[in-house]
């Protein structure tokens, strides 16, 4: 990887973790209803605060999101383990306190190994999170298709959908935007961001379009405009599964 695909992946995170957070700024609201493939994280951080993020459930007991949701400098994987939640069958943000929704814990993650803190380059961004007990599935949750066949093209458009907060407002619901790619390689979308855009507690959620009667997940919200891309993973998702989850 170069020096300046490094510079950009560092960036884009920043961009994401410090900017306002904002919730596809320039979209609506999702439900469970059209897309029961959405999830949300919350992980409980050593200092009080609570992160969220966003994620598509891809199997019973699999869930994809950004890795980058669960590294904090003061704390490792067995901790985030210990302490993040998933959450699925709602619109809603979880408070802790809801009613709505199901709760799920974890029993592990697959990623790939960084440098150091914040050295999130989208190529080592995806995390598979592994459930301790299946999901089951109904019309307001089951999976998404992962991406094997590279279907987007330059152009063609995708929606992507987060759990992130307005301007000044608590995170409260998902939301959606549709767009289109600007550019591509064999890691990366970017998408048009006068459009829409991603920021904050998006992270992790899908992108994704309807391909025959399928929805179809293209990648994951990494920071900025950059997308990166299941299909690049597959191989690494089937071998760390083993072949458990496959595109």
């Amino acid at each position: 990887m170069s020096f300046m695909s490094k510079i950009i992946g560092i960036a884009t995170i920043l961009a994401a973790l410090f900017a306002p957070a904002f919730s596809v700024n320039g979209g609506q609201p999702a439900t469970v209803q059209e897309y029961p493939f959405l999830a949300q994280l919350t992980i409980h951080k050593p200092n009080g605060h609570t992160g969220r993020c966003s994620g598509s459930i891809v199997a019973q007991q699999f869930i994809i999101s950004a890795y980058h949701c669960i590294v904090e400098p003061d704390f490792n994987d067995t901790y985030a383990i210990e302490n993040t939640l998933v959450i699925t069958r709602t619109n809603d943000a979880y408070n802790g306190s809801s009613t709505d929704g199901i709760v799920h814990k974890v029993e592990r993650f697959y990623h790939k190994e960084i440098d150091g803190y914040y050295e999130f380059s989208a190529e080592k961004d995806l995390l598979i999170i592994k459930l301790t007990e299946p999901i089951e599935y109904n019309e307001v949750q089951k999976p998404i298709v992962l991406d094997g066949k590279e279907n987007l093209k330059l152009n063609d458009s995708a929606i992507f959908a987060g759990i992130g907060p307005l301007p000044d407002q608590m995170a409260d619901i998902f939301r959606e935007g549709e767009t289109n790619v600007i550019a591509l390689d064999q890691i990366v979308y970017q998408y048009n961001e006068s459009i829409v855009q991603s920021g904050g507690g998006d992270s992790g959620g899908p992108f994704f379009s309807k391909v025959n009667d399928d929805w179809i997940l293209h990648g994951i919200i990494h920071g900025g405009n950059i997308i990166p891309r299941i299909s690049y993973f597959c191989d690494w998702i089937k071998e760390v599964t083993e072949n458990e989850l496959n595109c």
